[in-house]
């Protein structure tokens, strides 16, 4: 258990087994990540990973259930010791992420861009941009871009993850609509 709450984690291995998989504690991470900025771009499962990363970094209220705080906006944390700036851009969309990816290789100066940038979404488009082929071909445009704007990223040396988003549970989601359209 980390700031009270359990997480899945590996056991720690011997270190001949060249295993660097391990659970990071704030104090290391800190040390590792101190005055960079880490830019998140996506829909609500990125945001979870989001959270997620905040609370590893010791932001333990981070996600926390709060009514008066929207879903779908930006939010920018930076963590007390060390100065790690945390960013979450709302892009539920695949056209939305590609115009966060687009600012952000606009950026003029080197300082301005972020130690590593973290991209998910495809749900909502498959929700809502998917149903007939005219918005298929849409996201495939878009889709072409988004790859294109992580090349420029990865040329102007901004290190770029795609996360691949979880398994659908099918019978959990809370509509027939979305049980239909969003299905694993």
């Amino acid at each position: 258990a980390q700031n009270g709450v359990s997480v899945w984690g590996w056991k720690d291995q011997a270190a001949s087994s060249h295993c660097r998989f391990k659970q990071r504690d704030v104090k290391s991470l800190t040390k590792y990540l101190q005055g960079r900025t880490i830019y998140f771009a996506g829909d609500s499962i990125t945001r979870y990973l989001y959270h997620s990363f905040c609370r590893q970094l010791g932001i333990s209220d981070s996600g926390a259930y709060d009514a008066h705080v929207g879903k779908h906006q930006d939010i920018t944390q930076t963590t007390a010791n060390g100065g790690i700036t945390i960013k979450f851009k709302w892009a539920g969309f695949a056209t939305e992420v590609v115009d966060a990816v687009s600012n952000l290789t606009a950026l003029d100066s080197p300082q301005d861009k972020p130690d590593l940038v973290v991209l998910g979404g495809g749900a909502w488009d498959k929700l809502w941009r998917y149903g007939t082929d005219e918005e298929k071909n849409d996201l495939k445009q878009a889709v072409d871009a988004l790859a294109t704007n992580i090349k420029q990223l990865k040329q102007q040396k901004v290190p770029v993850v795609w996360h691949t988003p979880t398994t659908i549970n099918t019978p959990a989601l809370p509509s027939e609509e979305k049980q239909q359209l969003i299905n694993e």
